[in-house]
């Protein structure tokens, strides 16, 4: 976004960008209409695009990074309310944008200096507040989400996952190394977005690390109760709490080290990315001397810590099928690793994935 030089005498852009913060629960509504809040983030869809369901665009309105926003979809985003204001509105020069911000702040008759100062400053006050509970919650969150993987089933072996490991081709007991962040909630809750129903189901929850090898995140697949295919659910949210961009879930070492140990030993090697559990395993049988890593969405794959002293070169194993805003979502994820690390993109000849191709599929 390009500012223009200042050609007003009235308030500049750091003061439209206080008072849209003071606002900003009733700015994200009228930006994108038809959303809801969760976790600190308005969820809605991209007012922009042909965007059939919320999900994939949010603004931050609690918390740190407020006025932030992006389409995980596109990969859209900028870094701050103003941005946000410009991309709504279809705004296209800062004039535009700067007429737009007075008069919605009601500021284009005038304002109060004083007045203004005095609410500048006990905005700040309670965003630092705010930001201080909003770190507080999100470290409350991750320790949960550890535990409930500390205390799932550590053993997979002969239980629903391992059957649906199998059904898609995947043995366990082939795998050079035991994928140890996977383990098994014999009972875990679903609850229905649309009708809130809940119901339980066998569940592979998944570790999501980050960069120092701390669990930051889980990342869960509902199975059937044979474990003969996914449960028949819709679709929920696979992956909690928020604030997990970068973290993965370590699927394969590639050998005897963990990264950490790999690291302290001045040890790199080539490092697999998919986005699924499924590919990731599947590139673990047929290649068990690389390191894999899920990356758990494509969103991930730009975040992941390549940078890692463990990883001397990445390959990616794409899917087949991606769709068009998916594919740029995919190129966007690659430049931002190719700034890191050597980075080779692989895709399987026949169907639509690795797992794809390690059962046949064509």
């Amino acid at each position: 976004m390009t500012r223009e030089p200042r050609q007003h005498d009235g308030p500049g852009f750091e003061e439209i960008r206080e008072g849209l913060l003071g606002r900003i629960d009733q700015l994200a509504r009228e930006m994108a209409p038809g959303g809801h809040v969760s976790s600190g983030y308005y969820i809605s869809r991209n007012p922009r695009r042909d965007d059939r369901k919320p999900g994939s665009f949010w603004i931050r309105v609690k918390g740190t990074g407020l006025g932030v926003w992006k389409d995980e979809a596109t990969m859209d985003k900028a870094g701050d309310v103003i941005s946000l204001v410009q991309h709504c509105a279809g705004l296209h020069d800062m004039k535009a944008v700067r007429a737009w911000c007075m008069s919605w702040l009601g500021w284009d008759h005038g304002i109060d200096r004083a007045k203004l100062e005095t609410k500048k400053k006990a905005d700040r006050y309670f965003r630092e507040q705010e930001d201080r509970l909003a770190a507080e919650d999100l470290a409350t969150k991750r320790k949960k989400a550890k535990g409930w993987w500390l205390h799932a089933e550590q053993e997979i072996r002969h239980t629903p996952v391992e059957a649906y490991l199998f059904s898609r081709g995947i043995a366990l007991q082939q795998l050079a190394s035991y994928p140890r962040a996977l383990r098994l909630l014999p009972k875990a809750q679903h609850t229905d977005g649309r009708t809130g129903e809940i119901t339980e189901w066998p569940c592979i929850i998944a570790a999501m690390t980050d960069r120092a090898g701390e669990i930051i995140a889980v990342h869960r697949t509902f199975l059937a109760a044979d474990g003969n295919g996914k449960a028949p659910v819709p679709a929920a949210k696979k992956i909690w709490p928020h604030g997990w961009q970068g973290s993965v879930i370590r699927l394969s070492r590639g050998g005897k080290d963990t990264p950490e140990e790999a690291a302290r030993k001045g040890v790199s090697g080539t490092l697999v990315i998919t986005e699924g559990i499924e590919d990731g395993l599947s590139i673990a049988l047929a290649c068990p001397d690389y390191r894999v890593w899920a990356a758990g969405t494509l969103g991930n794959f730009g975040h992941v810590p390549v940078d890692h002293p463990c990883v001397s070169n990445v390959i990616i194993f794409a899917d087949n099928d991606a769709s068009a805003e998916a594919r740029k979502l995919f190129d966007k994820g690659v430049k931002a690793l190719r700034e890191k690390r050597s980075v080779t993109v692989a895709r399987s000849p026949t169907g639509k994935d690795a797992n794809d191709l390690l059962r046949g599929i064509r």
